[in-house]
């Protein structure tokens, strides 16, 4: 008997030093994603704003297109910077389970599409 008490501390060990290291592992990739999120915000902040700063350089036409660049480039660093694509996940899980059959149809057609651009 003495003998399967120890075994089953050796598998309680066993299975708590596992569910360690994954809580470890998942922390330090959750860390990793942040500042790497943090990082490519901050680069397309200073790409926009540079944009912004030689806009009124060029021509009317040129400045709007510039403009609007560096706008869309600013919200995507600021997305990424206050960690907004956090929830996405989420909120995806959640349309799921509230629209199954359409989630499915949009699942299907999305893996024939790559299916059929993936061929040629």
């Amino acid at each position: 008997m003495e003998h399967n008490g120890s075994d089953n501390s050796q598998h309680q060990n066993a299975v708590s030093d596992l569910s360690n290291r994954t809580r470890e592992a998942k922390e330090q990739v959750v860390d990793a994603t942040h500042r790497t999120a943090t990082k490519l915000g901050d680069q397309m902040h200073s790409v926009a704003k540079k944009i912004r700063e030689s806009g009124p350089n060029v021509e009317s036409a040129l400045h709007n297109t510039a403009e609007s660049l560096a706008s869309t480039l600013d919200r995507g660093g600021q997305y990424l910077r206050q960690r907004q694509y956090e929830s996405i996940g989420d909120n995806l899980t959640s349309y799921i389970r509230q629209h199954p059959a359409t989630s499915l149809v949009v699942g299907v057609v999305a893996g024939l599409f790559l299916a059929r651009t993936v061929r040629r």
